[in-house]
């Protein structure tokens, strides 16, 4: 079912915007001309300052957009009626905390010096200023707009630096500029509390945003990867889609690492592996493995106990998990999958790998049960040679390739059969069957297509072969049903085959030399007797 575009993102849902294509332009107004360099330049801006998609890319956006505005709003009276010391001060300082939110929105990550400029920025703010609280109000929105980025003590520590920096501020204004401000420090003091208690809500809000979007990129990834498993009956396109889905999930979790292993006696031996390894080791020791190690029919999660080698080939320390694959019985090995991540690996991952495990089973069934079909549908169950329909389809191909060879037909029925089957019986006809399919196919080229038709006539069809090759290949099919059989009561049958072929070159009609070889056959069995 199509998806309906979302104004939100997709331009040309409407037409209104600033992004949406222009009418292409008519055959007659002359060759297109590449755009001027300044309207590729203005294209870039636009496309940065547009709202991203994503709920986390998005509400940083809109916040450093708040805090880009309330800086706008603030800063220009006091730059403009401040003395000239202060008016430079509080305009450095202003330009300061634009360019440190800017370049961690677009970086889309903040740096120990990011917090270093935003603290002196604070510092100087607090200082020019008519009062120092007023700073409060830009600095809140700061808070908001660095919520979304670092670590959680990251995010606690920059309440504290500003902390500090406002309160040196406070502590060094009547010294520095010569002024007094009664009751401004217990001002300022008093609104300490509510710096760190913005810092909780906001971080909180980020927290939760930043889950329910890798919640989102899970889900997504993990139902395309089970819309792609549906009817591949291919062993190496569903790896394909197994491997895709992992690197998609890796993606969607910063710092996840999975690898395949397959278990090898003391041993597990890698088969892949996906995320940031720093080290990517051919072979890891069993004992990483759960000591109960039983095969298991569904996809079962086991804590690692003693990870040190896991953690050394990615470079930090993980928190790791052992996901048994359910047993795959034509494969015959035992496979399992780590995973591991700074943080822990959320649930969503687990249960999204779990699944995918389980559907993987049961997509290799359905090939496996279609392998199974499509081999009974071209093949003879008696002889195991190809059947009438695969081979009148080989044949078809091989006469519609376009090519410029020839292409021969035998046509090869036993002599005498119904006397093998009335005096020794069933058993021993299909006996006979199943020793001339073999022999049949030994006295064959590599690539000539082998077939049973029905009851005791068989066909083998010569891609490329002309008459001299046509006439050898009956000879040697000749020859070799020849042979005696010999049966279990050591009592020899007698065996011979009338051979009959015919050419014709690429292209002709499939049915006429099928008539042909058939023709051949019967006047070849004609002429023995």
């Amino acid at each position: 079912m199509p998806v309906p575009p979302d104004p939100a993102t997709d331009v040309a849902a409407d037409p209104s915007s600033d992004l949406a294509p222009g009418p292409a332009p008519s055959p007659a107004s002359g060759p297109v001309r590449p755009p001027h360099g300044a309207a590729v330049m203005l294209a870039g801006v636009r496309a940065t300052a547009g709202r991203p998609a994503g709920a986390v890319a998005s509400t940083r956006w809109l916040f450093v957009g708040l805090a880009l505005v309330s800086l706008a709003i603030t800063l220009p009276i006091p730059v403009a009626t401040a003395p000239t010391a202060e008016g430079v001060i509080l305009l450095v300082a202003g330009l300061a905390l634009a360019a440190s939110w800017t370049v961690s929105y677009l970086a889309g990550r903040t740096s120990p010096l990011a917090d270093a400029v935003d603290t002196a920025a604070v510092f100087g703010f607090a200082l020019a200023s008519d009062m120092p609280s007023s700073v409060l109000p830009v600095l809140i929105s700061g808070l908001w707009c660095r919520s979304l980025y670092g670590p959680p003590w990251r995010v606690v520590l920059r309440p504290a630096l500003y902390s500090v920096a406002l309160g040196a501020a406070v502590a060094a204004w009547p010294n520095v500029l010569g002024r007094t401000a009664p009751g401004e420090a217990l001002h300022v003091l008093a609104s300490l509390p509510l710096l760190f208690l913005t810092v909780v809500v906001a971080h909180r809000l980020a927290a939760t945003l930043v889950e329910r979007e890798r919640r989102d990129a899970v889900a997504e990834v993990y139902a395309k990867a089970n819309a792609d498993l549906i009817g591949l009956t291919e062993d190496a396109a569903i790896r394909a889609v197994a491997a895709a889905a992992d690197e998609g999930l890796c993606a969607a979790v910063p710092g996840l690492r999975i690898a395949k292993v397959d278990l090898d006696g003391d041993d597990v031996v890698v088969i892949a592996f996906r995320g940031p390894w720093a080290d990517r080791p051919g072979r890891l020791p069993a004992a990483l493995l759960p000591v109960a190690a039983e095969h298991h029919q569904v996809s079962v999660e086991h804590p690692v106990t003693s990870p040190e080698r896991l953690d050394a080939a990615a470079g930090e320390r993980c928190v790791w998990l052992a996901l048994s694959l359910p047993l795959v019985d034509r494969l015959g090995v035992r496979s399992w999958l780590f995973v591991g991540a700074p943080r822990g690996v959320p649930r969503p991952v687990v249960r999204a790998l779990q699944n995918l495990a389980n559907h993987m089973a049961l997509a290799y069934a359905v090939a496996d049960a279609h392998g199974e079909l499509t081999t009974r549908a071209t093949t003879d169950a008696l002889t195991g040679l190809a059947n009438r329909a695969a081979f009148t389809a080989a044949l078809v191909d091989a006469l519609g390739s376009g090519g410029t060879d020839e292409v021969s037909v035998l046509f090869v029925d036993m002599d005498d059969f119904k006397e093998i089957n009335d005096h020794l019986g069933h058993e021993a006809g299909d006996q006979v069957l199943r020793e001339v399919g073999g022999r049949l196919a030994r006295a064959s080229r590599p690539g000539d297509v082998c077939a049973r038709l029905g009851g005791d006539e068989f066909a083998v069809l010569l891609p490329g072969a002309g008459a001299d090759a046509a006439q050898d290949a009956a000879r040697r099919v000749s020859d070799a049903i020849a042979a005696p059989l010999r049966r279990a009561d050591d009592v020899p049958v007698p065996l011979s085959a009338s051979v009959g072929w015919a050419t014709v070159p690429s292209g002709s009609d499939p049915e006429e030399l099928l008539r042909r070889a058939d023709a051949a056959m019967y006047s070849a069995k004609r002429a023995r007797r």
